[in-house]
């Protein structure tokens, strides 16, 4: 689950959605609503978000159909945005999450990873990942002329956002299921 400031949440509308498009809704936290942010999406507001699912590979079949099911839930509140997640793996003795630092190349860890786009321009944004273990990856995406971006821009990683995230394994041994929140 992810949070990030949501002073902006509300102050745009949504793009507008062409023929194909995917939607997301976020859920707001009703009142005395509060999210224990321990990685595990149990309290009440996660069961009235929908979540987006049907997620489609970047690599290494773009277009394809994800080889694991993953939801992806937003709710919100006036002050945070939070992202729950779950990741289904079908070899949960084979999750991988190695890298311990910050903004490491988890590459090759399991991962998940998300960008808002602030602009609606499809160039710049903040894009953030988390592995296994709960470490923290983000960064600044800027247009550019070169870089590993799916916008064709650069990535400053330099840039360290004020997020938090939790992950937690099912007694099962899988699936993680991961909790973000930003601090103020």
């Amino acid at each position: 689950m992810g949070a990030m400031p949501a002073a902006r949440a509300g102050a745009q509308g949504p793009p507008a959605a062409g023929p194909g498009a995917r939607v997301m809704v976020a859920v707001p936290l009703g009142a005395g609503e509060r999210i224990d942010l321990d990685g595990r999406l149990e309290e009440p507001v996660w069961s009235r978000a929908e979540p987006a699912t049907d997620f489609v590979q970047l690599d290494p079949d773009n277009g394809a159909p994800a080889t694991e099911r993953t939801e992806v839930r937003i709710v919100f509140n006036r002050e945070r945005l939070y992202i729950g997640v779950i990741c289904f793996d079908s070899n949960p003795a084979g999750i991988r999450g190695k890298q311990l630092l910050r903004d490491a190349d988890l590459g090759s860890d399991d991962r998940f990873l998300f960008s808002i786009d602030t602009y609606l321009n499809g160039r710049t944004g903040y894009y953030f990942e988390t592995n296994p273990v709960g470490v923290l990856g983000d960064g600044l995406i800027a247009q550019g002329d070169s870089g590993p971006t799916a916008a064709g821009g650069t990535v400053n990683r330099q840039w360290d956002g004020i997020w938090i995230a939790r992950v937690a394994r099912s007694e099962s041994g899988g699936p993680p299921r991961s909790s973000c929140r930003s601090a103020r």
